[in-house]
């Protein structure tokens, strides 16, 4: 049986859309960081900002957190989504240590009204089967509030390097980083003599890469969970949420 996790196995990693001077950071995500870090329920934080775009800045930032010692699983925090409990990351913590997963995302809402959970089912699902507690497979879930193992970034960095490396050209050192949320397009088909095919966004790209490695998706949910995605006014996703018609 494998050891229990500890905290200090998180490494919080925020992608900042904005220059230093003028970070948008919103009040609930500083709150709620901060009380996980008092609690000592995570111990390390790391942020890059995005001077160009989010695909590259992710990318960067998994370059930076692969040099980095102590970490098992890097724990995407967008710093617009706020959780009614901040405590639910260690249950995600738990769930996915228990369980071996290697990509748990909680499912906050975007910013529009109905509220819209961001995550696609798996190819032929109709409805989800939470055969794991706490957990859905999914094909994939917005990464805003996400636990991805440094096993399946490691795998993914090395699988896909020639395929997709580029310079750093924000670092000093001009070290390589490998581009694994570069958006993809989805294979085309025909429907009724009409040609289709979709762009996706950087985070449900590196989860078709992962998948198409042979990894797995997983999506949380608990009963009462809440998080909000902050905009004009802060937009709530509850349990309830997901299953609604999409």
């Amino acid at each position: 049986m494998s050891a229990a996790p500890h905290p200090r196995d998180i490494l919080i990693a925020t992608v900042h859309d904005g220059a230093k001077a003028s970070d948008p950071v919103c009040m609930g995500y500083m709150l709620a960081r901060e009380r996980l870090l008092h609690m000592g329920i995570l111990a390390h934080t790391t942020s890059v900002f995005a001077p160009d775009d989010l695909p590259r800045s992710r990318a960067r930032l998994v370059s930076q957190a692969l040099r980095m010692p102590g970490w098992k699983y890097l724990f995407w925090w967008d710093d617009d989504v706020v959780p009614h409990d901040p405590e639910m990351v260690m249950r995600m913590h738990l769930l996915a240590h228990r369980e071996g997963l290697d990509v748990l995302g909680a499912p906050y809402p975007r910013k529009r009204i109905p509220i819209d959970i961001p995550y696609h089912p798996l190819p032929g699902a109709t409805t989800l089967d939470f055969f794991i507690e706490g957990g859905a497979e999914v094909a994939c879930v917005g990464i805003g509030f996400c636990l991805m193992s440094r096993r399946c970034l490691e795998a993914m960095t090395e699988h896909y390097r020639e395929e997709l490396w580029a310079t750093d050209d924000v670092d000093p050192e001009r070290r390589e980083m490998v581009c694994l949320f570069d958006p993809m397009f989805t294979p085309t088909e025909m429907t009724n003599g009409v040609r289709t095919r979709f762009k996706l966004s950087e985070d449900y790209s590196i989860q078709h890469r992962w998948r198409a490695m042979g990894g797995k998706v997983y999506m949380y949910a608990e009963q009462g969970m809440k998080l909000g995605h902050a905009g004009r006014f802060t937009f709530v996703g509850t349990f309830d949420d997901i299953g609604r018609p999409r």
